[in-house]
């Protein structure tokens, strides 16, 4: 009778240790998995910011080689102001006309 209880207890004993156990692992599996869903989720949203951030570059960069090819045309319009003859320009006076209009663009 006495050996039965002991070994009744020895049994609970066991269950019970294996239970925690089993908690333990069943915990630190789901602690896991809700780091890994942090760090996907985290991921996601970097991936996002970086992509956004590549398009606000090339925007910027198309803004900056569509504003040096306007400096191309106002510099060559001021070499052909500065290469004419002075009667030539007197005489087209919508060649300075268009200088001053360019430059106001910028």
């Amino acid at each position: 009778l006495i050996a039965n209880m002991i070994k009744t207890k020895e049994k609970d004993l066991e269950l019970k240790k294996h239970l925690e156990h089993s908690n333990k692992i069943n915990q630190a599996k789901k602690n896991y998995e809700a780091k890994v869903i942090r760090e996907e989720t985290t991921r996601l949203e970097r991936e996002n910011e970086i992509a956004m951030l590549e398009q606000k570059e090339m925007e910027l960069i198309q803004r900056l080689q569509n504003t040096q090819n306007l400096q191309k045309q106002a510099y060559a319009e001021l070499e052909k102001v500065l290469v004419a003859d002075p009667k030539e320009l007197t005489q087209t006076g919508n060649l300075s006309r268009q200088t001053t209009s360019q430059s106001r663009r910028f």
